[in-house]
């Protein structure tokens, strides 16, 4: 009897610490820091804080050096699609015109230890941590 208690238990624990499908895919709702930009030629870390933030209504929100940005968002639990555009690609580093560029191309993501990592068709991958 004691083990049985003990199994069910134990079953309970598991039940309880996993993830549903919605709270998975809420938590993209965040406001998330740039980390880096990876592609076949290697990693580049962000030179600069850059954020992005995902709202429950579905918008994205961020800031480069100089410019504002703005989009849509739509996630299911195998894909993403981003909409985000900025006030104006100038002015801003190569690395800002990057990430801005890249948040367009973006077709799938995948959490890991806090991360999330946004992946093109092309394999290139932006890494954004929770702020």
């Amino acid at each position: 009897m004691k083990q049985y208690i003990i199994l069910t238990l134990t079953v309970l624990v598991f039940a309880a610490c996993q993830k549903t499908e919605e709270e998975e895919l809420m938590s993209i709702i965040d406001t998330w820091k740039v980390v880096k930009y990876e592609n076949n030629n290697g990693t580049t870390q962000a030179p600069n804080t850059y954020l992005v933030t995902f709202t429950e209504e579905g918008t994205l929100e961020g800031e480069l050096d100089v410019n504002s940005c703005g989009g849509y968002y739509s996630i299911s639990p195998d894909s993403i699609e981003l909409s985000f555009g900025c006030s104006e690609i100038c002015c801003d580093d190569d690395f800002a015109l990057q990430y801005a560029t890249l948040m367009n191309e973006v077709v799938t993501y995948e959490f890991k230890r806090q991360k999330v990592f946004l992946y093109t068709t092309d394999n290139r991958v932006l890494v954004l941590k929770r702020n």
